[in-house]
């Protein structure tokens, strides 16, 4: 388990300058308001961001990995859910007491059905890809290359790529997910990955028992819309009213015919470097607040890739949540992944700091390249532009 340490510091100069008692991280800080009125000036660095919490400095945990509520009135739950392929029985108490959903595989069933003792609120989906089916797979199942007819194999992960044009291919793959939960009733769903909003290019596959590159047919390109629609609506008939949650993109609202999606690249993804971000980022937060509004489940999946410093990975994991708070909701999950690899438990103890409720939805801040938005005990902002603003918080 991760747990970044706490800069305790007081610090000023190129990042930020406050007034007022301050826990400051390395580009995160969180401003503790002790009721008073004093006026609250400071610098934002570009891909920053502040969290100011209203309530009194003695409602904050001085370690800030207590789960315990910082307050008796209810508060706005943030959802957390954990992408995990492996995890090992010592990890159990810890998902169930702090996450709310996982994506897992079949044979993690006895450990699901002792989290669900002991949260029996959690849910979790079990992991299935929409392209690699082959129980029971025929030769036209498979996608052939266009020049040689050879089948297409990924070039990163080893799987063949599979028809979802292919009628039977369907079927059989809705089929087998079905098999699966009525197997395994302790799973509540399937979690289906790679759903692609469109066939990806052919060099992300080469020729079976070869390095050569593959090339789609022209027909699978075309067709893949519609094809995977047609899989998706067949998957959820065939599971009726048990989850399915597809990962997709933020383009194609294949989301309309599922119950909800998991965005693999919210604000910063698992196979990006340390301060390579998309420049649609907004998209993946206003779909987050589209899927609430049309009753589906979003999960913002966050990361960096392998091998950053631990510096690294607190900066963007601080970010990511942020951003994720800007608009999150009852329906909306967050996680962070410094890796590629889904294996065992990371976490963050600033996930767990109560804030209250959203008292208002996202917006820029007047003048500035910010973001911010209020919850009743505290203020989030973002800078993700390229250039230092000057914020002017007067008495809020």
């Amino acid at each position: 388990m991760l747990k970044p340490t706490i800069d305790n510091q007081r610090k000023s100069g190129d990042w930020y300058t406050c007034v007022s008692r301050c826990r400051i991280f390395k580009n995160i800080l969180i401003l503790l308001n002790q009721a008073t009125t004093r006026m609250k000036i400071l610098t934002f660095i570009n891909l920053s961001i502040l969290i100011l919490f209203s309530l009194p400095y003695s409602g904050i945990t001085s370690d800030y990995i207590s789960t315990a509520q910082t307050s008796n009135s209810a508060s706005f739950k943030i959802n957390k859910f954990l992408t995990a392929s492996d995890f090992s029985d010592a990890d159990i108490p810890f998902i169930a007491s702090h996450f709310n959903m996982i994506d897992t595989y079949l044979s993690k069933a006895k450990q699901i059905q002792k989290i669900k003792k002991l949260n029996p609120l959690f849910r979790a989906i079990y992991y299935k890809n929409a392209l690699t089916h082959r129980e029971g797979a025929t030769e036209g199942w498979y996608v052939h290359d266009a020049q040689t007819g050879s089948r297409l194999i990924n070039k990163n992960w080893g799987w063949y790529l599979m028809d979802i044009g292919n009628a039977s291919y369907r079927t059989s793959l809705a089929h087998r997910i079905k098999n699966d939960l009525d197997a395994n009733p302790v799973f509540d769903g399937v979690f289906l990955d790679d759903v692609w909003p469109r066939a990806t290019s052919g060099s992300s596959f080469v020729r079976e028992g070869t390095a050569d590159p593959g090339v789609l047919p022209q027909s699978v390109i075309d067709s893949w819309q519609v094809s995977m629609r047609l899989l998706l609506g067949e998957v959820k008939a065939s599971i009726g009213k048990r989850l399915l949650i597809i990962n997709t993109g933020v383009y194609i609202d294949y989301f309309t015919l599922a119950d909800g999606q998991m965005y693999e690249a919210f604000c910063h993804a698992n196979w990006q470097p340390f301060r390579e971000y998309y420049p649609d980022w907004q998209k993946g937060l206003e779909r987050m607040i589209v899927a609430n509004h049309s009753g589906k489940i979003y999960l913002a999946q966050s990361g960096i890739i392998d091998g950053a410093t631990d510096s690294q990975i607190r900066t963007t994991s601080r970010y990511c949540f942020a951003m994720f708070l800007l608009g999150a909701n009852d329906r909306s999950f967050f996680y962070f992944k410094p890796s590629m690899k889904y294996q065992g438990v990371t976490y963050f103890p600033e996930w767990d700091i109560d804030i209250g409720s959203p008292t208002e939805d996202y917006h820029a801040r007047t003048g500035t390249p910010t973001y911010e938005r209020e919850y009743s005990k505290g203020l989030v902002l973002i800078n993700p532009s390229s250039e230092s603003v000057q914020i002017n918080l007067g008495t809020k």
